[in-house]
């Protein structure tokens, strides 16, 4: 399993900033979901639809 920039700094925090920023926190991982399941199908020139971003993406990080 990739760790994420945005997990490793969550890990970093401490609870009490955690707590204040957690919509800001969700925000920032949602974006990059985006960010990297649109790299995904951009960068694949031979993109056919049989392995959807959104499936490398939970495959690379382990995510729901």
């Amino acid at each position: 399993m990739e760790q994420t920039a945005i997990d490793w700094l969550y890990e970093q925090l401490p609870i009490r900033i955690k707590n204040s920023y957690s919509k800001e926190i969700e925000r920032a991982r949602e974006i990059f979901k985006e960010q990297i399941t649109n790299s995904y199908y951009h960068g694949t020139l031979d993109y056919d639809g049989s392995y959807p971003a959104e499936d490398y993406f939970k495959d690379t990080f382990k995510t729901e």
